[in-house]
């Protein structure tokens, strides 16, 4: 009971509503009214408590922040966040008192566009692939081709989560060309809110429709005599209507 009354007495979460890594992030320690106004805080990180400011000295100046701005709030601002920031927990201390959680990331808080992009558009045996590789990226997007104002939707074929930030392949097969002629491939990606337009060169020719002769019947055909006038040289050219 003492245990669970000195926990309630503090708590944090994240001042912003969106995390964005390469930039800093602000956790807000809150602490009960009067809750041990003269006791020292600190800030740790991961299960063995490494401490990263006590009351308003960083262990770490340039990695991290801590500020005391009134005896019932307490902040750490964490510099130039990484991926690896998301993956520990983190502890505000006040005496004996502490709230220990992790920084919770889903896909409405946290937007990476990619790091890398690879696009890889081939042909073979007369069917057409497009295979669209992504690393370093969150939340996982949706992906589709745009063609003559239609569109076909990528599929993941091989997703990976290391810790936090997503690696994923897309696949598309298609029997008809993915590109008009002469253009590139057009590729929209839906990355949580964000819009990602993505114009893929290639070497690809382009494959036209064959023209196939109309086959006409005698109903149809235009210019030619009933008769054929033998004293003239003027030759008929038949066609089709």
């Amino acid at each position: 009971m003492i245990e669970k009354a000195l926990l309630s007495n503090v708590q944090w979460n994240i001042k912003q509503k969106m995390i964005e890594i390469g930039k800093s992030l602000v956790l807000d320690c809150e602490i009960s009214h009067n809750f041990q106004p003269n006791k020292s805080r600190q800030w740790t990180r991961g299960e063995e408590n490494q401490l990263l400011c006590f009351d308003n000295i960083a262990i770490d100046s340039n990695k991290y922040d801590g500020r005391i701005h009134s005896p019932t709030a307490y902040s750490l601002t964490i510099l130039n966040l990484t991926e690896d920031d998301l993956v520990y927990v983190y502890s505000c201390r006040v005496g004996f008192a502490f709230k220990k959680k992790q920084i919770e990331v889903n896909d409405s808080n946290l937007l990476h566009t990619p790091e890398t992009t690879d696009v890889k558009y081939e042909m073979w045996n007369g069917n057409y692939s497009l295979r669209l590789d992504f690393s370093q990226v969150f939340p996982k997007p949706l992906c589709r081709v745009k063609l003559n104002d239609e569109y076909k939707n990528l599929t993941i074929a091989n997703e990976k989560q290391p810790r936090v930030l997503y690696r994923v392949v897309y696949v598309l097969e298609s029997t008809e060309a993915l590109h008009s002629c002469g253009e590139t491939v057009n590729i929209e990606c839906d990355i949580g809110r964000q819009k990602l337009n993505i114009s893929a060169k290639h070497d690809l020719d382009c494959k036209r429709k064959e023209y196939k002769p109309t086959t006409c019947n005698e109903d149809m055909l235009v210019n030619m005599p009933k008769e054929p006038n033998i004293q003239s040289n003027k030759k008929f050219q038949p066609y089709c209507l």
